[in-house]
């Protein structure tokens, strides 16, 4: 065949291609397109305008084989042999860019296919749109409609409206207002809104798709796919609206046009039918709602098969409402079937996790924490391999493990978990409330149960704010960490802040629970608890009365409650100093504890403590004592358990007592274990144990032991002074060692002390008490041999007692004239130190005849009269002086023998004189 016939033969080819293609014998048309194509390309070259059409026509087939991307590449080929011939081929160039942005969006370019849509429109379109000049607007129109599409696939909404909007106006005027390509392009305006998901534009979308239907139905064409397609648009915005009457009858229409359109059993219908479950259950219809999933199931199975995932989903929502219903095992089966589909197709998706979430979320709520755990880890796992470890699923998760952890007691898991959640849910501008205010209380019950009490604080705080945001300040929601954070400033000892926060939550246990309720309960006695503490007596008394008489009316029952109320209002009896009646409540108090504790308790040693405070109010020392003693073997028997400051208050009662009885041996071992425990409490270098240093210091003065009185006043002084502190107490220390230091005859070293002591009298003491201190350094310095200075001290010091007129100071002003008139003696002033010495035994008698300050009165007395030569006078002080010591000290005493040397002495002196 010659150049000629070769070229005819090629475009019978190329037809018979078509026409095979037309036919759909996509393997023929190939091979004839082939032929024509490598005849043309051989003949004519590969810029001839026919090897441009060959493979246009090749392009074609592939497009209607669904093979795109085989398309493309003859599409390409095509255009550029098309652009040489723009001139003269124009619209077959627009044509085959046309379809190259039609494969394109089929790949998924949709950027390519909305460059050749936007080229195909600058080509039919006029440079200047005002010349006048027509153009095809319809075309133009469907272009627009094709570009409006491709920028909404890759987010560009703004252009993608315009677009839109442009191909709207094209078809207006070539077709008019009502054209159904107007309705159509409306349709994809409604979407494009919707997908933008902005409150603002909904209203624009509902406008929309009511044009579609409108325009549908003026035309004839009511039963319409795109009628039923915008008719379920309309109503997926109203039902997300809570806008159900409306929505209601547009699903109903729907439903009549698939129906008539598709047949009973179609998708459309069985999708419609899921819309209108989802519509259902919102308005609470459950029975509703699950009838129509279920119908939606069934059509799902019987069009799509058993493994479709819309099978799946109808299957999600009707476990889900079977688990609102309580059917768990019911609700189980549906969600686990769901859950399989999803496995099944290979699904790795959100979906499949979302699923497993929502079976770990009924089995949590059917109480099989077990199976629930399980569950919640596997979509852990699949969230952070999905989303990574910082999504918000990833952060329920998370809260949701922690809160079974926290049922089954392990806190620290909880707590880990919780925070874990919490860091994520930080992170998000829109957490949902519902999850903050579980993270807050989850971990502020965490740090509560560890008894990190202040960082407890600062979550139940943080829990309480969200709640007043997202629940309103009075919701029930409020009442429990209102009453914790009252616990924890009860612990803190600021009972006025937890007063408040307690009765806040009472007032909200009462509004929703009712008067009377168990939550109640608990909130009445803890205030009652707290006034107490606040020593609101009265008040308190009156809450615990109110108390019982509303929540335990039988009295007799003995419970814990009313053993611990019973405790608790003998307390407040005894600080209104009511103590026989204090100690009727806190001996019922005893009974009930006994009987429901046991005997040996440590709410029955608690109890005994009260009682023993009590009684040594009341002045029954040694049942108080007994009591005392009681309580502590009891404390001694739990000694991991036991209050520790509670005990060591005990040793510190017991010894008081015992050193009124001067029984200074028991007492110095009750004052040792009490240092001890404060030593462990609040640690050695604590003002309580200087203290208790300083009671021991005296006690060992009593028993003579001054070296050990002297280290344990000067670590007293060393601790206050530590603590930044200079007061009474170091003051009265530095006097005992002072004393002891003069006692040792080291009189400079004493001297130092007691003016130190004397100083800081000044500076925190009352006036009796410098003079004490005056009347100390006096001592000192008489022993020292310095009776002149002493002198000086000793006139001061009885100045201040005469100006005081306070009588409770008599025996200080007695032995201040007593060293007084010691000291005139001494420097030969026999008349000033017999009338000072004279008025100290008369202010001493006025105490009791048989005092020792008596005894010491009379011997320096005697001394005098010895002085005089009045031995007769002298004896009878001096025999007077020496029965008192006797029965005072013993027979073995140095004062008693002093006695006995100057009788002795005197009596010679009589003998001699015979």
């Amino acid at each position: 065949i010659d150049s000629e016939d070769s070229v005819v033969c090629a475009a019978v080819y190329n037809d018979l291609g078509m026409a095979y293609g037309r036919a759909k014998e996509f393997d023929k048309a190939i091979e004839s397109l082939i032929q024509a194509l490598r005849i043309r390309k051989m003949k004519l070259g590969n810029e001839s305008l026919e090897y441009g059409q060959s493979v246009y026509s090749l392009a074609l087939i592939h497009v209607d084989m669904e093979k795109f991307n085989q398309a493309l590449n003859c599409l390409n080929e095509a255009v550029r042999v098309f652009e040489q011939y723009d001139d003269e081929e124009s619209d077959q160039l627009i044509q085959a860019i046309e379809l190259k942005g039609d494969c394109s969006f089929e790949v998924g370019d949709f950027a390519a296919s909305a460059a050749s849509f936007q080229g195909c429109i600058e080509a039919l379109i006029p440079a200047d749109d005002d010349s006048g000049k027509s153009y095809d607007r319809e075309r133009v129109a469907r272009l627009n409609c094709k570009l409006g599409h491709s920028y909404s696939k890759i987010d560009e909404y703004e252009q993608a409206f315009d677009s839109y909007s442009q191909s709207v106006k094209d078809y207006v005027k070539s077709s008019g207002a009502d054209d159904l390509k107007v309705a159509d392009v409306m349709y994809d305006i409604g979407i494009l809104l919707v997908e933008q998901d902005k409150d603002a534009l909904v209203s624009k979308a509902l406008v929309c798709f009511g044009e579609v239907v409108r325009i549908y139905k003026e035309k004839g064409r009511r039963i319409h796919a795109k009628v039923a397609d915008s008719l379920v648009q309309k109503s997926k915005i109203l039902i997300e609206q809570s806008d159900h009457d409306e929505a209601s009858p547009l699903l109903e229409d729907a439903l009549e046009v698939y129906r008539e359109l598709l047949g009973n059993d179609s998708t459309e219908v069985g999708q419609v039918m899921m819309l209108r479950g989802k519509l259902h259950d919102e308005c609470d219809n459950q029975d509703d709602a699950y009838r129509d999933f279920k119908e939606a199931l069934r059509i799902f199975q019987k069009c799509l098969g058993e493994d479709d995932v819309h099978v799946s989903l109808a299957l999600f929502n009707l476990g889900t409402i079977d688990a609102r219903k309580k059917e768990h095992a019911k609700a189980i089966e549906q969600c686990k079937e769901a859950l399989k589909i999803r496995v099944k197709r290979g699904d790795q998706d959100r979906d499949v996790a979302d699923s497993a979430f929502n079976i770990a979320t009924i089995y949590d709520d059917w109480g099989d924490s077990d199976q629930a755990f399980q569950y919640y880890s596997q979509c852990l796992k699949l969230y952070r391999e999905l989303a990574g470890d910082m999504d918000t699923s990833v952060g329920n998760c998370y809260y949701k493990l922690g809160s079974i952890h926290w049922a089954r007691g392990d806190v620290e898991l909880s707590m880990s978990n919780f925070l874990d959640a919490l860091r994520i849910f930080e992170q998000e501008d829109d957490t949902d409330g519902d999850v903050l205010i579980t993270l807050f209380g989850g971990l502020a019950r965490c740090y509560f149960r560890k008894e990190q009490f202040s960082v407890a604080m600062e979550w139940f705080l943080k829990h309480i704010r969200v709640l007043k945001i997202h629940r309103g300040e009075d919701c029930l929601e409020m009442a429990e960490p209102c009453f914790s954070v009252g616990l924890i400033y009860e612990k803190m000892d600021k009972f006025e802040e937890a007063l408040n926060f307690m009765s806040k939550a009472l007032m909200l246990f009462e509004k929703f629970h009712g008067k009377g309720s168990k939550d109640c309960q608990g909130c009445e006695l803890q205030i009652a608890k707290v006034l107490l503490a606040l020593e609101k007596y009265d008040e308190s008394l009156a809450k615990f009365k109110c108390y019982l008489s509303q929540y335990h009316k039988d009295q007799s029952e003995e419970t814990a409650d009313v053993a611990d109320a019973f405790h608790r209002m003998g307390q407040a009896l005894q600080g209104l100093d009511k103590c026989d009646e204090a100690r009727m409540f806190l001996k019922k108090a005893l009974r009930a504890s006994m009987k429901i504790h046991g005997n040996s308790s440590l709410q029955v040693a608690q109890v005994l403590v009260d009682l023993g405070n009590i009684m040594a109010k009341s002045g029954s020392s040694d049942e108080a004592i007994a009591v005392y003693d009681q309580s502590i073997a009891i404390f001694q028997k739990h000694p991991e358990d036991h209050d520790v400051d509670i005990l060591a208050s005990t040793y510190v009662s017991l010894a008081v007592l015992l050193d009124e009885k001067d029984d200074f041996e028991a007492s110095l071992h009750s004052w040792k274990n009490a240092l001890k425990l404060y030593s462990e409490l609040v640690g050695s270098g604590s003002d309580e144990v200087a203290e208790i240093l300083f009671k021991i210091g005296i006690l060992y003065n009593h028993l003579q032991n001054y070296d050990r009185a002297t280290s344990c006043f000067s670590e007293s002084v060393r601790i206050v002074r530590n603590n930044g502190d200079d007061d009474e107490m170091v003051a009265n220390a530095l006097c005992h060692i002072a004393k002891n230091y003069a006692r040792k005859r080291q009189f400079a070293r004493g001297l130092e002390m007691s003016m130190e002591a004397l100083r800081l009298k000044k500076q925190f003491c009352s006036a009796p008490e410098i003079a004490s201190c005056l009347v100390d350094c006096g001592d000192i310095l008489d022993g020292w041999g310095k009776p002149d200075q002493a002198l000086r001290f000793l006139d001061e010091a009885l100045r201040i007692y005469r100006e005081q007129e306070d009588e409770s100071h008599v025996t200080d002003v007695a032995n201040c004239k007593r060293t007084l008139g010691c000291v005139y003696r001494q420097l030969g002033d026999s008349k000033t130190a017999l009338d000072l010495l004279v008025g100290a035994l008369a202010q001493h008698r006025a105490q009791g005849d048989d005092t020792l300050e008596v005894a010491g009165d009379l011997f320096e007395i005697g001394q005098v009269y010895d002085s005089f030569g009045d031995r007769e006078k002298g004896l009878k002080c001096f025999e007077e002086c020496l029965k008192i010591r006797e029965e005072k000290l013993g027979s073995d005493h140095l004062d008693v023998m002093a006695a006995h040397k100057s009788i002795r002495k005197l009596q010679r002196h009589k003998d001699n004189s015979l």
